[in-house]
């Protein structure tokens, strides 16, 4: 399997000596951007954040961590067992 493509980041490309240098950068760009709205509009941000990270919970656990942890130990022994 390959890891999802928003897990990669190609810092270099986008002009960065490192994978801190630009995830500084990003952090910097949204202090900024909080900076510019209102209690308010931060705070419909958070209630949206806490429901996009419930859902993303949600997705990641929709099968059982046994169901992965069978997969694993079958596919240790079969490389096991090849060797």
């Amino acid at each position: 399997p390959q890891a999802p493509t928003h897990y990669n980041f190609d810092w270099e490309k986008a002009g960065f000596e490192t994978r801190r240098d630009y995830v500084e950068s990003i952090y910097e760009g949204l202090n900024q951007a909080g900076d510019a709205i209102t209690e308010a509009q931060k705070e419909e941000g958070l209630v949206e954040a806490r429901l996009a990270f419930a859902m993303n919970i949600d997705v990641y656990s929709e099968e059982p961590l046994w169901a992965e942890s069978v997969v694993g130990i079958a596919n240790v022994v079969s490389g096991f067992v090849q060797r």
